[in-house]
């Protein structure tokens, strides 16, 4: 009998020594990656697992040369045994590296334009349109067998007016173009304007078709000597 107890007294003081060592660790999972939470942290030696929370931290219960395992969708697999000095420190700090995927090289031509066209997507520059142009574009266009909507805007006479706004919508570009490139004494002193019909000039220039796609163009060479020959028509025409 007294063999007994001291059999049971052995093993109850090896389970208690064991138990007495299980500390519980604080840790902190450190990576380049700011996704730190939700890391899967498995102690192989007890099969007890925990999750990280946000930041990286966590806290897990171990021994002392027990092994833990750490797991992530993006990251490496990474198995660290836990020595007696992780057990003193104030925080167990983990590094896990990111899984790293080859790609292709991709090398892009900086004198190349990259845009819906050179990439495929579309097969011809879209075309950009004015606020007139577009309730133009909405009025003559329409889906299904029959479109309804270019026909009921002819019969009513929205798509003549829309028509006109865009006339007037182009002269008004015009004009501010005009207003912003030269100064009152640029045609006072070139076309011998008077001042009282600079404004009246202007309107002028922007009934030519020619004039105004120039302007539109932005070629402001073009649009000073189109300018020269309209002056003389005009200067006529107010003599008259």
């Amino acid at each position: 009998m007294t063999k007994k107890y001291s059999v049971l007294a052995s093993l109850f003081l090896i389970f208690s020594f064991g138990f007495a060592q299980k500390t519980e660790l604080k840790g902190k999972v450190m990576s380049i990656s700011k996704e730190l939470e939700g890391i899967t942290i498995t102690n192989l030696s007890s099969n007890y697992s925990t999750l990280t929370l946000s930041g990286g931290y966590f806290t897990i219960r171990v021994n002392v040369n027990d092994t833990l395992q750490f797991s992530g969708v993006q990251f490496k697999l990474k198995k660290v045994v836990v020595r007696p000095r992780d057990l003193t420190s104030d925080l167990f700090l983990v590094n896990l590296e990111l899984i790293s995927y080859n790609l292709k090289e991709v090398v892009i031509d900086q004198h190349k334009d990259i845009n819906a066209v050179s990439m495929g997507i579309l097969a011809a520059p879209a075309k950009k349109y004015s606020p007139a142009e577009r309730k133009l574009h909405e009025a003559t266009t329409g889906g299904g067998i029959v479109p309804l909507n270019p026909i009921l805007n002819a019969i009513s006479g929205r798509t003549n007016m829309l028509k006109k706004e865009i006339e007037v919508e182009k002269k008004e570009y015009t004009i501010r173009k005009l207003n912003e490139w030269f100064e009152a004494s640029f045609y006072t002193e070139r076309f011998n304007i008077p001042v009282d019909y600079i404004q009246g000039f202007q309107y002028f220039l922007a009934d030519d078709p020619d004039f105004e796609s120039a302007v539109r163009s932005k070629n402001k060479t073009l649009t000073v000597f189109l300018m020269g020959e309209v002056a003389v028509q005009y200067l006529n025409s107010i003599q008259e």
